[in-house]
């Protein structure tokens, strides 16, 4: 989602917008502290359980500060950034792979489960919504990787434990996607229906994408239409045959003061084509259920 930020805060907006450096965004200046207690407890679980399974304080500090990054928290020193840009939109972020914000794994079922988690995801809508007095614009959503990393259910080799898995996935993805649709006109969910390389080559995203994502959604937006008279439009990530997106959309980079993206041309394109959607306004109703984020 910084993705996303970073490649469209110019192109889709007018004037004396300057584009974000990819480097430039210093850690720790933009987190949501209800996150960061999360990731904090994590840290203390992990460690209790398994002295191996710790992250280094360094790691730690950068991963939690990048994953519970919230503009509507930023510092003096993050707000300087965006005021650089002269930004055309305000923005926040929540992140649902999980409840304790740095273990890889977990996903929505984690996540929704979790007191401590849904107190952060009130907290920032809120925050946010009081903060602009109106929903947001859009919002975009993404699920799979995390439910999907190392889920040994997923790939069982009986049928019945699969199909649960699925099913108890599916149900997860339909709470997080009603619980989200009440803040924006425009809803765009990011589906990984082409990934599939690299470690992930193993693993059942490409089923959840093909399958689960647009029969969840066909089943949320029959009820979201009767209350909101739209529903969720479904983001493919790649131009066919293509596997663009192994793992993540490009790589992250850490260091001792800031976090940020590496540059790839397709995840310039595809975050390009995401925001300009996230802009489309009344146009985006008049496109089908499924859209296409060539590479």
């Amino acid at each position: 989602m910084w993705e996303l930020m970073l490649r469209t805060s110019c192109i889709v907006g007018r004037g004396s917008c300057v584009p974000i450096n990819p480097l430039n965004l210093p850690v720790g200046s933009c987190a949501n502290p209800h996150c960061l207690e999360l990731s904090q407890k994590w840290i203390e679980s992990s460690h209790t359980l398994s002295g191996n399974r710790a992250y280094t304080l360094a790691n730690s500090s950068a991963k939690a500060n990048f994953r519970c990054f919230s503009m509507n928290a930023c510092s003096p020193d993050g707000k300087a950034v965006f005021a650089a840009a002269h930004l055309p939109f305000d923005a926040d972020f929540v992140w649902s792979g999980n409840a304790g914000i740095l273990q890889n794994g977990g996903g929505l079922q984690n996540s929704f489960g979790s007191a401590g988690w849904l107190r952060y995801f009130a907290n920032v809508t809120r925050s946010t919504m009081r903060h602009l007095r109106l929903p947001f614009d859009a919002v975009v959503f993404t699920s799979g990787l995390h439910d999907a990393y190392h889920n040994r259910y997923f790939t069982s080799s009986n049928a019945t434990t699969r199909a649960e898995a699925v099913h108890r996935y599916a149900d997860a993805l339909a709470v997080a996607l009603d619980s989200l649709v009440g803040l924006a006109p425009i809803r765009i969910f990011l589906s990984m229906t082409r990934r599939g390389g690299g470690r992930w080559a193993h693993t059942p995203l490409n089923d959840l994408g093909s399958r689960v994502h647009p029969a969840t959604l066909q089943r949320v937006n029959a009820q979201v239409r009767n209350r909101f008279g739209s529903g969720w439009k479904i983001a493919v990530d790649a131009a066919p045959q293509t596997r663009v997106m192994s793992e993540h959309c490009a790589e992250h980079v850490y260091n001792g003061t800031h976090i940020g993206y590496s540059h790839t041309a397709n995840c310039t394109s595809f975050a390009v084509c995401v925001g300009m959607l996230a802009c489309a306004g009344g146009s985006l109703s008049a496109c089908g259920p499924s859209i296409e984020c060539a590479a």
